[in-house]
């Protein structure tokens, strides 16, 4: 009797330790996008620094090295860290594609990215690095959101 109670007790244990070390990693891969959600992203291609981006929840403000604000997109969660990007202000042909951008987070918080057309037949893809330089929003930048 004994050892029927002492293997459903291993049983019961393994299946406990199980769905929690399952659970303990999908809440690590929740949290390693979620610092995608808000704040101040410089981008990096051919590490080479090439713009920022200000993000809040579903919004982005972006700007381009040398050049001032230059566009809005809304930004749409897919999955964990993938998600479709549309612009708000189109001023060129390429502003009115959606993106469909994949993070992967690295060492040190660095986060790889891989930006595909999500509605166009292409094997064109934009990839690099964004580095997440504040958990804040610069105030100016912040009333472009709207409220706050």
């Amino acid at each position: 009797m004994d050892s029927i109670i002492n293997l459903k007790m291993k049983n019961i244990l393994t299946l406990f330790i199980f769905c929690f070390v399952i659970f303990s990693c999908s809440e690590k891969e929740d949290e390693s996008c979620a610092i995608m959600e808000y704040g101040t992203f410089d981008v990096y291609q051919r590490d080479i620094k090439v713009g920022t981006f200000y993000r809040k929840d579903s919004l982005q403000v972006e700007t381009y090295v040398g050049k001032k604000i230059t566009g809005l997109a809304k930004v749409k969660q897919l999955t964990k860290c993938t998600y479709m990007l549309r612009s708000y202000w189109p001023k060129k042909d390429i502003d009115t594609i959606h993106f469909t951008a994949s993070y992967t987070i690295g060492e040190n918080n660095e986060i790889i990215y891989e930006m595909i057309p999500t509605f166009l037949e292409t094997k064109s893809k934009l990839s690099g690095k964004i580095l997440k330089v504040s958990d804040t929003i610069d105030s100016k930048i912040l009333k472009m959101f709207g409220k706050n």
